[in-house]
């Protein structure tokens, strides 16, 4: 009896300890994912649903696909920004993380300042939706952004040079975007802002104001 005990208390040790140098060894192959996915009931443990086993825990192994050039190409749905003044680039997608935000928050930053703030999110969706309306028929890929976010003392500035700059212009809260397309008249983009944005739209010679203020519109 006390042999059978012990015989069995070496084998418990065993399973458990080639349990622990499976885990050592299972990131390698195993997709990184939560632990328990309580929305889905999934993760990297997961409980088995099988209508004829009990419950239990199960490890789950997914097969890693090799990375290729293709997958980190852009996809074309993107809108591709170009600082008109640093010359820096950014797609733009539909969905923004807090990664993308940030990102964003610098791409339109004061260049002159060097200064950044948090971009009101609609304005640049709002800006990602103009883009990507299929009227547009733009001959570039490229969108020119002219202005973000601009320092109080920036917008001082510009104001002593121009009269079409407001006092308290939105682009000083960065709820305000200058841009122009390449081959696409800011007549027709305009147009476009205005069916998509329920705020400010600005039309001029070279380029369009859009903001998230309330609704106006006018030519410069």
């Amino acid at each position: 009896m006390h042999l059978a005990w012990k015989l069995q208390t070496q084998i418990m040790k065993i399973s458990r300890r080639d349990f622990v140098l499976s885990l050592l060894v299972s990131p390698s192959i195993v997709e990184a994912e939560p632990l328990i996915d309580l929305k889905k009931g999934s993760g990297l443990f997961s409980f088995s649903d099988h209508p004829h086993k009990k419950s239990s825990f199960q490890f789950r192994q997914k097969k890693i696909e090799k990375h290729t050039t293709e997958a980190f190409k852009a996809p074309s749905s993107l809108t591709r920004l170009k600082n008109n003044h640093t010359g820096e680039e950014i797609f733009l997608s539909s969905n923004l993380s807090l990664l993308q935000s940030d990102k964003i928050n610098w791409f339109f930053r004061d260049w002159r300042e060097k200064k950044s703030i948090a971009m009101d999110q609609s304005v640049v969706m709002a800006l990602n939706n103009i883009c990507g309306d299929p009227r547009l028929k733009k001959p570039s890929e490229i969108v020119y952004v002219h202005s973000g976010y601009r320092t109080r003392a920036t917008n001082n500035k510009l104001r002593s040079r121009s009269n079409s700059v407001a006092k308290d212009s939105l682009h000083i809260q960065g709820k305000a975007i200058d841009f122009s397309i390449p081959g696409v008249s800011p007549r027709l983009i305009a147009s476009i802002a205005r069916e998509v944005l329920d705020g400010g739209v600005g039309q001029y010679e070279s380029f369009v104001h859009i903001d998230t203020g309330p609704k106006r519109e006018w030519i410069g």
